[in-house]
């Protein structure tokens, strides 16, 4: 008996055999004792392969160890064997599985499952009286190979085992990075101790013993207390992730919204502030509409900064270098203020403002009342679409922050009807807002509160050239 365990080299099993045994006993244990939580499906898992590596060692003991075992005995313990290839990767993918919502390892596999499983029932009973998928010639002492040998002692279980890593494979989003390298190293170790273990035969033993290795992997990769423990805290870590990015988003909305509101007003006042400053002669007049034009700016500035760090926590406000280019780029042709525009004319032009506080569109209108230009006033982007209809506009100042149609939804509209220059004019005027009006396809843009210079001199780059009138002196 010693002699032929040496000549199979069972030893690797048998060791196999005993730290399953160990496995099997902490996992009864652990479950006891309440400490940790493992997945029921891997108790079965571990469970079943204990008991297949045992009825390996045993059949091939019965059947080559000399024992003197009756015909039927050896024919029973070799179907045993048999069968419990394909329960062992049955209990695999129930495994498996318990990491995947049930429709989506498909019912087609599971009603497959059931008719196999029937077919092979049967199949097995009948093996212990007729050899249709191993027997037993006690006079050559070796195997018979019956007709149903390679389907029902490979097929089916090579059957399963693929379907199961396609199904596998098409949820692999479900599980982490190291369930997926050891459910990959499973799969590897098995298939590999399967396909070399015929062509070893019965002189090395090793398919369980390997495949015992692989429920270790699983075991130390996935079910042991300190990496559910690691689990719970990353998935608790999420949710609070999560929740502090779902109340900055909230915060940011809620100052941006705030801001809106506050802006609304005081750049009506350096609006109307900036008409005094281009139409009043007297020198105190003058004087104390710029001391309102620096403390605006500044409480602009002030403003734009709280709503710039409301973003940045939010993690909406970053930009990449390129987009910070093209950005600056683009708010460059649009504004200058550091510049005197040389007065024009041009009393055949035809602008529309749209913008929901009529406020904004008389200012516009007042800083261009010396050019002559006919402002036209939308309050909404139904109005304008209205006007554009019916009026043809060499320039469109559209606000963005609208009610039920904001100014970007204004503007694909409004260039179905007409295609002309489209200015978004608003107090959004950060770095990312500025990039989404380029993105959008505006011309150009105008931040408020409307300054004289930098309105006069973005007039002259967009209105067509044949309308311009010099004013000399």
């Amino acid at each position: 008996m010693e002699g032929f365990v040496a000549k199979s080299n069972l030893y690797f099993e048998l060791m196999a055999t005993l730290f399953d045994v160990g496995l099997c006993l902490y996992l009864m244990i652990q479950r006891e004792l309440k400490e940790g939580k493992t997945n029921p499906r891997f108790r079965y898992l571990a469970y079943v392969m204990t008991a297949a590596t045992a009825i390996d060692v045993a059949a091939t003991i019965v059947t080559k160890g000399g024992l003197g075992a009756s015909h039927f005995f050896i024919v029973l313990m070799n179907t045993l064997n048999y069968a419990q290839t394909t329960a062992v990767v049955m209990v695999f993918n129930q495994y498996l599985f318990s990491y995947i919502k049930p429709e989506k390892a498909g019912k087609l596999f599971w009603s497959l499952n059931r008719i196999l499983l029937s077919v092979y029932g049967v199949a097995m009973v009948l093996n212990l009286f007729f050899p249709v998928v191993v027997g037993y010639d006690m006079n050559k002492k070796d195997y018979i190979n019956g007709p149903l040998h390679l389907a029902l002692g490979f097929g089916i279980p090579i059957f399963l085992f693929a379907y199961s890593g396609v199904i596998f494979w098409k949820n692999r989003t479900v599980f982490n990075r190291l369930q997926m390298i050891a459910i990959s190293n499973a799969y590897v170790v098995v298939v590999v101790a399967n396909v070399l273990q015929p062509f070893f035969g019965i002189e090395v033993m090793f398919s369980y013993g390997v495949m015992s290795i692989g429920i270790f992997v699983l075991y130390f990769a996935i079910e042991t207390p300190d990496y559910h423990v690691m689990l719970r805290l990353s998935d608790e870590l999420e949710v609070e992730r999560k929740k502090a990015r779902e109340a900055a988003l909230v915060k940011s909305n809620l100052l941006a919204n705030i801001s809106h509101e506050m802006r609304t007003p005081l750049n009506a006042v350096m609006g109307f502030n900036a008409m005094i400053l281009s139409s009043s002669e007297e020198t105190h007049t003058r004087q104390t509409a710029d001391e309102i034009r620096r403390v605006g700016e500044s409480l602009l500035d002030t403003i734009n900064a709280i709503l710039d760090l409301s973003k940045m926590e939010a993690g909406t406000g970053t930009l990449t270098d390129e987009q910070l280019r093209k950005a600056i780029s683009f708010r460059r042709s649009s504004t200058r203020e550091e510049k005197t525009v040389q007065p024009f004319t041009a009393p055949d032009a035809r602008i529309l403002c749209v913008d929901d506080t009529p406020m904004n569109c008389r200012v516009l209108a007042g800083l261009l009342q010396k050019t002559e230009i006919r402002v036209d006033e939308a309050y909404s982007g139904k109005d304008a679409l209205k006007y554009l209809e019916g009026h043809s506009y060499d320039l469109v100042f559209l606000d963005h922050m609208m009610p039920e149609m904001d100014g970007i939804e204004t503007f694909y509209k409004a260039r179905e009807i007409q295609k002309t220059c489209y200015v978004a004019l608003t107090g959004n005027s950060g770095a990312e807002d500025i990039r989404l009006y380029q993105s959008v396809g505006f011309h150009a843009y105008l931040s408020k509160p409307l300054q004289l210079n930098p309105l006069l001199s973005l007039l002259r780059e967009h209105l067509p050239a044949d309308k311009v009138r010099e004013v000399q002196g």
